[in-house]
């Protein structure tokens, strides 16, 4: 197995969230993120992904952020508006526009700040650091 899950939804369309509701109605899928939240492993979610952690019941007593469309349905915890927020191993980020810099953040905190800054330079991307870090 495998130790980074990340969800994330592509259908984000006028407050509907079709991939989210499918991926939150997968016992399967929400076992394995109970699972990794058990072990200490990272997990991530970007735009309405979050929907997804909120459904296996991993987001109670964490800081969280997710696309402003999908605010209203976060309700296990209040949206920050950080464009990435870290709550130990757990890492989400509001959308497309911040997927860079969810990138990397989770590489900064599982390959270190060099590493991090290497691929932000391979990228032509200055290296983005998330300020919500517990």
């Amino acid at each position: 197995m495998t130790d980074v899950a990340i969800c994330r939804d592509e259908n984000l369309e006028s407050g509907r969230f079709r991939g989210v509701e499918q991926l939150a109605a997968d016992p399967r899928l929400l076992a394995a993120i109970r699972e990794f939240d058990r072990a200490g492993k990272w997990l991530g979610a970007i735009c309405a992904g979050p929907l997804v952690l909120q459904a296996a019941g991993i987001l109670g007593g964490r800081q969280a952020t997710c696309h402003p469309a999908a605010a209203a349905k976060l309700t296990a915890t209040g949206r920050r508006t950080e464009r990435v927020v870290v709550d130990r191993r757990l890492v989400t980020s509001q959308g497309p526009g911040t997927s860079f810099d969810f990138a990397l953040t989770m590489v900064r905190l599982i390959d270190g700040a060099e590493q991090a800054a290497t691929l932000a330079d391979s990228m032509v991307l200055r290296e983005q650091r998330t300020k919500t870090e517990t």
